[in-house]
């Protein structure tokens, strides 16, 4: 989303370290995240109501860590004490229900940087 080296946001114009920004915090793209993270409720909603829970316990408490994990393909396992544990796909299958996940984040990424390229 940027071209060469930068630190300032193509949107808000603000100064901001990581892609969090774009995924949490930039007002002037707040339509698209919201129906990006729309798009994904409804998907995870589908998928799996475990990982919808975590999902939405997440969503609520603004736990980053565990949304970005979810948006980028990590998968978790529910333990029996109840609690959420991250952990790595097996490299034997070539596809995951959660690859969905990853394409819908590479979409909204891509619309990003495509109104960039455009100059809006």
């Amino acid at each position: 989303m940027a071209r060469g080296s930068t630190n300032k946001c193509h949107f808000c114009k603000k100064r901001f370290t990581d892609i969090h920004h774009y995924i949490f915090e930039c007002s002037s793209i707040e339509a698209e995240r919201n129906h990006f993270l729309n798009e994904i409720s409804l998907y995870i909603k589908k998928l799996n109501p475990k990982l919808e829970t975590l999902w939405t316990k997440s969503m609520n408490e603004n736990n980053r860590s565990n949304i970005v994990s979810i948006l980028f393909g990590g998968n978790y396992v529910l333990q029996n004490n109840n609690e959420f544990v991250l952990f790595r796909k097996s490299h034997r299958s070539k596809s995951h229900q959660t690859d969905r996940t990853v394409l819908l984040t590479a979409k909204f990424l891509a619309a990003l940087g495509a109104k960039v390229e455009s100059g809006l």
